[in-house]
């Protein structure tokens, strides 16, 4: 006989529900996103050309690891505090962390659209910015936290409002990119792959102090935890 439902495990599901969901979602469009990078990667190698394909194919890994990242921080200190738009939010981000590394595709039709890889690297940025800001909205000090808590919990704010800034900056400029290069296109049509990949790599390589920052910040959720249980 099935043990009854208790009120109390319905309060423990509601409280690992924000949890539950990020971590679920961000399984699923992870995994879906590296089966396209996979994908992509292999025929960007067979398609005799490389660049700047591979450019875009590396800054579109740089991305989605960077998600990955300040979305594992990010769920330590989930709180149950959520709404409708804590699902809206990151599987709109996996379809574009999906199109990140579809675009690439040779064989894809229509033909040349990977001329629109930075446009969607820039809605990716924008998905980031709409996400984070919905955490920090739903995020209480006061309320959600315990005492001992509540400085860690606004040094998380604080990383979500950078997480922010960082994401507008990345949106705004592989969005004025990409007005460059439809502006460039037309004009220097022999420099445009060489310009597109040059622009790509500084995206890549930008995104690797993001990652890095997440990766310090999870180091220090630790050892801020182990010195509070430490006292006790």
């Amino acid at each position: 006989m099935p043990l009854p439902l208790k009120p109390s495990d319905v309060a423990s599901r509601l409280r690992e529900y924000s949890l539950d969901t990020y971590l679920g979602i961000g399984s699923i469009t992870k995994g879906v996103a590296l089966a396209a990078a996979t994908y992509a990667g292999f025929a960007i190698f067979g398609s005799g050309n490389i660049w700047p394909r591979l450019a875009f194919w590396l800054a579109s890994l740089v991305a989605i690891t960077i998600s990955y990242m300040t979305w594992g921080r990010g769920v330590l200190l989930t709180t149950a505090r959520s709404n409708l738009l804590d699902s809206v939010f990151p599987l709109l981000m996996g379809l574009a962390e999906f199109s990140l590394f579809a675009i690439l595709s040779p064989d894809k039709v229509p033909p040349n659209l990977d001329q629109y890889w930075f446009l969607v690297f820039s809605a990716h940025a924008v998905l980031a910015v709409a996400l984070v800001s919905n955490r920090i909205f739903n995020t209480l000090t006061n309320e959600d936290f315990e005492k001992p808590l509540q400085p860690l919990a606004e040094k998380y704010l604080q990383w979500l409002q950078s997480d922010r800034l960082a994401a507008g900056v990345i949106a705004l400029l592989s969005l004025a990119m990409w007005v460059s290069i439809t502006l460039i296109l037309p004009i220097w049509p022999d420099r445009t792959d060489l310009i597109q990949t040059v622009m790509a790599l500084v995206l890549a390589i930008g995104g690797i102090v993001p990652m890095v920052g997440a990766d310090a910040q999870r180091r220090e959720m630790d050892e801020f935890v182990s010195h509070i249980l430490s006292e006790h």
